[in-house]
């Protein structure tokens, strides 16, 4: 989802590559694969890493605590990326009849 209405900048809603069926589950067996890879191995290319991370922008101090959950730990907003989507396409819908 763009971040501006001509903004190339994108924010990514659901931690899902080009390729897959499905999302991948926020959890901290998906994180902790994803963190032992080393830096060396992963994709250069800006778009592939972001597929290859699966939303995971990097270590996180909080994973080290005994009962931190990567999935349920954080308040995900899905539902406001997905009003704002609706909202905008309401406006551009909008524009074309005026």
């Amino acid at each position: 989802m763009s971040t501006k209405l001509d903004s190339k900048h994108k924010i990514r809603v659901f931690p899902i590559g080009r390729t897959d069926e499905q999302s991948k589950p926020r959890n901290n067996l998906n994180y902790d694969l994803k963190m032992a890879i080393p830096e060396q191995l992963r994709p250069t290319k800006k778009e592939a890493y972001r597929d290859y991370m699966h939303g995971y922008l990097g270590k996180c101090c909080l994973r080290d605590l005994q009962y931190f959950d990567v999935g349920q730990s954080f308040a995900f907003d899905t539902l406001h990326n997905l009003y704002r989507g609706t909202f905008v396409n309401k406006i551009f819908m909008l524009e074309r009849l005026f």
